[in-house]
């Protein structure tokens, strides 16, 4: 981003911040996110934005329509608080060489909301899952159409090879990207993704449970223990591994602009063999009773490195104390927030 663009964006977010918060009801607060929110429509490509929500999304495991909730009910209270008299949420005071902003108590009680309803949109997918699995049993009677295995994972034929370090891998994930041009340089855009994966089985201590991965989406679950990665940048100037190049080969079929002009990242998640996993998920429907896991073409969730016990406590630990935060981060917002209204 060149200097004119800069005063270019500048002043485009100048105008837009000014008129709401001159002309409309609006807070200065509210008129700062909106002047954001359409900076970042006009100047930003849909691909990347697409890309950022979809990173909030995969980072969080709470869809995006949730944290635009949490943001317009925080801006709702401060404009309506605002509205019937509340202070403002910094006050200048005179330090030794200049004014420093300090929060009021105002100030203070919506911090504690913004942040208590944070812990409450977390928590709210960290219940989901445990509500989910609380009942569940390793090995249980596929009744109900899902079920939980835990054991060992071991390959049923000759396992993979990760496409950068060569470790091998029961199943494993890749994407391609590439730096963006623009005024933004985040997140960077895909170029290429896609999976590869073997039969394999979940070895306990009663009975073995085979994972079809041909006819299910093999995905780590967010909210537990994800499985191992590797990642790399190479720029257009450097050869690339062998197993990178099978990637670039085949994420170039079809695609005409798929030479490397830019430095690209290569990231993989990758199932390790003899791993210690958890896999939940639904079992095949043709065969009722039978051990085996995935039908439908639906998710199996794994958890890698942890016990089942140990993943549903540490859910319930997650869930308890994201809830007990949130709610009490809110209470004191909430009471914060009405002791400064001038309605008593």
């Amino acid at each position: 981003m060149n200097d004119r663009d800069g005063l270019t964006l500048t002043l485009l977010f100048v105008v837009i911040f000014t008129i709401p918060w001159q002309w409309t009801p609006l807070d200065f607060y509210t008129s700062l996110v909106l002047a954001g929110v359409v900076v970042v429509s006009l100047t930003v490509p849909k691909q990347s934005i697409i890309e950022g929500v979809r990173f909030l999304q995969n980072g969080t495991g709470v869809h995006w329509m949730w944290w635009v909730l949490w943001v317009v009910c925080v801006l709702v209270v401060i404009n309506v608080t605002q509205y019937l008299g509340a202070p403002d949420v910094f006050i200048e005071r005179r330090g030794r060489h200049r004014e420093i902003p300090i929060p009021t108590r105002y100030g203070i009680g919506t911090l504690a909301l913004a942040c208590g309803g944070l812990a409450l949109v977390l928590v709210s997918n960290y219940a989901s899952v445990y509500r989910t699995l609380r009942r569940r049993l390793p090995f249980e009677t596929p009744s109900s159409g899902r079920m939980t295995v835990e054991g060992t994972a071991r390959p049923e034929e000759e396992p993979l090879r990760t496409p950068i370090e060569g470790a091998p891998a029961l199943w494993y994930r890749y994407q391609v990207t590439k730096e963006q041009d623009g005024l933004f340089q985040w997140p960077r855009l895909p170029v290429a993704s896609g999976e590869r994966s073997i039969r394999w089985s979940v070895a306990g201590q009663t009975q073995k449970t085979v994972i079809d991965t041909d006819r299910v989406q093999l995905l780590p679950d967010r909210t537990l223990p994800k499985v191992r990665t590797e990642d790399c940048t190479v720029s257009p100037d450097e050869p690339l591994p062998p197993g990178l190049a099978r990637l670039e080969q085949s994420s170039a079929n079809g695609n005409p602009n798929a030479d490397r002009t830019t430095d690209r990242r290569y990231r993989v998640w990758y199932l390790p063999v003899e791993e210690s996993v958890v896999a939940h998920g639904p079992t095949d429907p043709e065969t009722p009773g039978s051990s085996a896991l995935g039908g439908d073409g639906n998710t199996v969730s794994v958890a890698v490195g942890k016990t089942y016990d140990e993943i549903r406590s540490q859910l319930a630990f997650r869930t308890a104390f994201a809830g007990g935060l949130g709610l009490v981060l809110t209470a004191i917002g909430a009471l914060l927030i009405a002791l400064e209204m001038p309605l008593w």
